[in-house]
């Protein structure tokens, strides 16, 4: 019996060679076998909480980062964040994918009043400086003005919300435009930057760490200019579909 042979909770965690041996030796279900004992429910639970934990400490984590992090398998930590933290990867993060009331209200009234300053102020986004922690650009790198009146925009990661970090950027006066919560999808870096050196990227095998390096420099130094500058007439649409989807999610402009 395959039981008697694999023991039955050896059954509920056998790879794909495994089971490719017990069919080509007559199995035909494909459901794991009954396992005596009781389900560990709690165990599931503070795994649960231990994956929302390093998900809300960096969002940009990947489902075998977080697996090898924790010491669980991948399919066990890819259950947990699409059932019961019920979130999907945007945009290179993972973001709840359904929004409350109140996350929806707040991206919508945070981009209508960054449209508000747009139509208003003329070159309100001449000002501005985008990025994260791998890169920053702004709107017009030979004006000389923003010096002396720029913004700083970045996203919710916990480098970018610390007190510390917050403090620091109070105390040198830089000014900071808002980026509601878990919407890298109103973030250049997001929608525009990754997505696109991503592409360039794919196929292309990278023996070393310094070759990837040395590969992606190249390719972010190929960008035209006019696709940054093209970034924030892009922006402002992503603001205006925003506000007309009621603060829901968007993934294409």
């Amino acid at each position: 019996m395959i039981k008697e042979a694999y023991g039955d909770a050896a059954m509920g965690r056998l790879g794909v060679f495994e089971w490719h041996k017990l069919f080509r030796e007559g199995r035909e279900r494909v459901e794991d076998d009954n396992r005596s004992g009781r389900p560990l429910t709690s165990k599931k639970n503070e795994n649960v909480s231990r994956v929302k934990n390093l998900l809300n400490h960096d969002r940009r984590m990947s489902i075998r980062i977080i697996a090898d992090d924790l010491s669980i398998p991948q399919t066990q930590v890819f259950e947990m964040v699409k059932e019961n933290l019920a979130m999907r990867k945007l945009g290179a993060k993972f973001v709840p994918r359904v929004l409350s009331e109140e996350q929806k209200a707040n991206q919508k009234v945070i981009c209508q009043d960054l449209l508000h300053h747009v139509n208003e102020e003329p070159d309100f986004l001449g000002n501005v400086v985008t990025g994260d922690e791998m890169w920053v650009f702004e709107k017009n790198p030979e004006r000389t003005s923003i010096v002396n009146n720029w913004q700083l925009h970045h996203d919710n990661t916990p480098s970018h919300t610390a007190f510390r970090v917050v403090d620091y950027l109070a105390q040198h006066k830089v000014a900071m435009l808002p980026q509601p919560p878990y919407s890298p999808n109103l973030a250049p870096p997001d929608f525009f930057l990754f997505l696109r050196i991503k592409s360039m990227l794919k196929g292309k095998h990278h023996p070393l760490v310094e070759a990837l390096q040395e590969a992606v420099m190249r390719e972010l130094n190929s960008i035209p200019v006019q696709a940054f500058l093209e970034v924030y007439e892009n922006w402002k649409t992503c603001w205006q579909q925003c506000v007309d989807a009621e603060g829901c999610y968007f993934e294409k402009f």
